[in-house]
């Protein structure tokens, strides 16, 4: 591989996906590094403009061209975003029309992999959320697949949380929830089911007043009758799902519950590492009522409590829905209010608290015999 290198001293190309034989040129716009300043402290930052050559053609999907062509033909990229374990996403500029993308790059040669990769794009490109990430193209090359999407300035709710110095106000909490939930809302209603909601697909904005739901490489269109597999995150999991259940909106209510007691205690009721077995963890989930215990719950309102509590109610048909909750919660609804003035809503069996659901400890006795999921089974 050949790389031509004009002083671009803080550009890595460490991730970027190569293709074997051609050569990856790196050169500077108009051949001199152009440094600008940006917002959030990213400061003399050189614009490069990236040529990808590879073997053999590559398959392209939303940009309309009569042929396939290099990455740099339809993008410009501006600066590195952040990396991960396969690969790594660019801010880059779109040549047709100048707007700002971001430009994930994974690499990887694994048909399952490039196929679930085109998959989260059939299934989100023509999703239109304010508070949903957009896509806007998607191709392949021999060594990698790359996704372009909206670029959106801000952490991982995940992030969000552990670096704050404290607890997420309820009023925050409440802010940034109703957007996941309205992203959820416009999700189910259209039969698609994420699958995977939990603090690390959620970007929260600087001021944390807006949100993006990400990374739809596990969510599913539902067809009528289908019965979907198990995936997602362990510690995000409901008890349904750790029993075997197919997946269902249910479930992403479950973790959006989840991601609300996150917010306001920077930590989640369940945590898998802390149980033996899958079977004692599960015994847990499914049993152990949620204890709002802590000097950090003193401040939040019996109304947002209650709500929680809703969510992550372990009978998934007594769980209320994303257009639900939007509709009927009180908290959502009507804000912070005395507990004494506040009539509860009428959701199926929300007189029922979740000590009251009746025991499923015998389900999670007979775990060992019936559940097949791939995290469990080394520990059953």
């Amino acid at each position: 591989m050949t790389v031509e290198q004009r002083g671009l001293q803080d550009v890595t190309i460490l991730m970027i996906p190569r293709c074997s034989g051609e050569g990856l040129k790196r050169q500077s716009s108009e051949g001199t590094p152009e440094a600008g300043q940006r917002g959030g402290g990213l400061l003399q930052r050189r614009r490069v403009g990236l040529t990808l050559k590879c073997l053999r053609p590559v398959e392209r999907v939303g940009l309309q061209l009569s042929e396939v062509s290099k990455l740099s033909d339809g993008y410009t990229i501006l600066e590195r975003l952040g990396q991960g374990s396969t690969g790594v996403v660019y801010r880059a500029a779109r040549k047709a029309d100048g707007k700002e993308v971001a430009v994930k790059c994974m690499r990887t040669t694994d048909e399952e992999m490039i196929d679930m990769l085109r998959k989260e794009f059939e299934v989100i490109r023509s999703v239109r959320h304010p508070n949903i990430i957009q896509t806007f193209d998607f191709f392949t090359t021999r060594e990698s697949a790359v996704l372009v999407l909206e670029v959106f300035e801000g952490p991982s709710l995940h992030r969000a949380v552990k670096r704050s110095p404290a607890p997420f106000t309820e009023a925050t909490a409440k802010v940034l929830f109703q957007m996941l939930m309205n992203a959820l809302a416009y999700l189910h209603g259209r039969h698609i089911v994420h699958r995977d909601v939990k603090a690390a697909n959620i970007l929260v904005s600087e001021d944390l007043q807006d949100l993006r739901l990400i990374d739809f490489n596990t969510a599913h269109c539902l067809a009528d009758g289908e019965a979907l597999t198990m995936t997602g995150t362990q510690t995000y999991s409901a008890p349904e799902i750790l029993l075997g259940e197919s997946p269902s909106e249910c479930g992403d209510i479950w973790c959006a519950g989840l991601c609300l007691h996150l917010m306001l205690s920077r930590k989640v009721p369940w945590r898998h590492e802390n149980y033996p077995s899958l079977a004692a963890y599960t015994r847990a989930v499914a049993t152990e009522p949620v204890s709002f215990q802590g000097s950090c719950w003193s401040t939040v309102s019996e109304q947002c409590k209650s709500t929680i509590g809703k969510c992550l109610t372990v009978d998934k048909c007594l769980r209320p829905t994303a257009s639900a909750l939007l509709t009927q919660d009180n908290w959502l609804q009507h804000g912070e209010q005395e507990e004494s003035a506040v009539q509860e809503p009428s959701f199926p069996g929300s007189e029922k608290s979740i000590s009251q659901i009746p025991p499923i400890s015998a389900a999670v006795d007979d775990l060992s015999c019936r559940v097949l999921v791939a995290w469990g089974r080394g520990n059953l």
